[in-house]
């Protein structure tokens, strides 16, 4: 007897592992049927039984971002604007030392900054004159302040010149921004030894969010045992890396604005964004705020510079100044 429903429970199991296996299938299938026509075929109104899919998971996907809470965006600093940034500080540092050492020469390198530990260390009596200027200098650059880009700068793109993204279709402006600063920073792909602004974003009021990372009330929602693996399916398709170029974007694309667009009953937009898994970063979260106008229900906070180390994303911080520094 025994053995005979052990026999059963295999066959159940089994039969419930292809049901699972065709229905991950089956929204495979129909995430690569609306890229194909995207792409291919109907640019605007491609028809896609995803949106029920969305639709229906809508309640389990919903999450709330509370008032306060930090997010990051990155920017890589071009060469251009990286002697900007970096001039005044330079200046300054410059200034100091050639008051201390007037052959101090600016453009000597690293071998002139010897020469100056040198002349302090055989003149110790050259230094306690500008003693004070030093720590001016010190506490003005160890501030929390925009070292990296401006507010504006750090924000999403303006209207109109946001090139097309995971997310956003061509020209419309979104916020990209994650939850911890080496997300943010790998998501823009820079080389090591590179400078990167990292902006810290606080939100203004709650923010409620579609999430493709599965929540825990999806597990114990009993309604349908398939719903779990659409929501697992989407969301990979949504965290996986993208070797095709901008154009392989526009399923996940179409399917945000669906996002952006759904309304409750009192035909009020439900969403004010969503997040997904990074691709770069599997422990990572990023995160897309839809409204950066006027109203958005953020901030920009304050922004800092980080040289990166190497590809994993770790980085230091060069402004403000820190402790480690010195």
């Amino acid at each position: 007897m025994d053995a005979d429903k052990n026999i059963l429970d295999d066959e159940y199991m089994m039969a419930l592992f292809y049901l699972y296996l065709q229905e991950q299938t089956n929204t495979r299938k129909l995430l690569n049927k609306l890229e194909s026509d995207l792409r291919l075929s109907n640019r605007f109104f491609p028809e896609s039984k995803l949106c029920d899919a969305i639709k229906n998971l809508s309640k389990v996907s919903l999450c709330t971002l509370k008032k306060g809470s930090t997010l990051y965006r990155c920017r890589l600093i071009s060469k251009e604007d990286e002697n900007l940034l970096f001039s005044k500080i330079t200046t300054e540092w410059f200034s100091l030392a050639q008051a201390v050492v007037p052959t101090f020469d600016v453009n000597g390198g690293d071998e002139e900054w010897i020469k100056f530990c040198l002349y302090v260390k055989n003149h110790p009596e050259a230094l306690p004159p500008w003693q004070e200027r030093h720590e001016q200098l010190l506490e003005k650059y160890s501030k929390i302040s925009f070292w990296g880009y401006d507010e504006k700068g750090s924000d999403a793109p303006p209207k109109g010149t946001a090139s097309p993204g995971r997310i956003n279709p061509d020209g419309i402006s979104y916020l990209y921004a994650a939850n911890d600063i080496q997300t943010a920073v790998l998501e823009v792909r820079p080389i090591p030894t590179q400078f990167v602004s990292v902006a810290q974003v606080e939100l203004l009021e709650d923010v409620i969010i579609y999430s493709f990372i599965k929540p825990s009330s999806l597990e114990a929602d009993k309604s349908d045992p398939f719903d779990w693996v659409d929501y697992d399916e989407i969301s990979r398709y949504f965290g996986q890396p993208n070797y095709g170029g901008k154009s392989y974007y526009l399923a996940t694309q179409y399917i945000s604005e669906y996002i952006k667009h759904l309304k409750d009953s009192n035909d009020q937009t439900i969403f004010d964004g969503l997040c997904f898994r990074s691709s770069l970063n599997p422990s990572g979260t990023n995160y897309v705020l839809f409204d950066v106008s006027q109203s958005k229900k953020y901030r920009i906070c304050n922004s800092s510079i980080y040289q990166v180390n190497d590809l994993l994303g770790n980085t230091s911080c060069i402004l403000p100044l820190s402790d480690s520094h010195f």
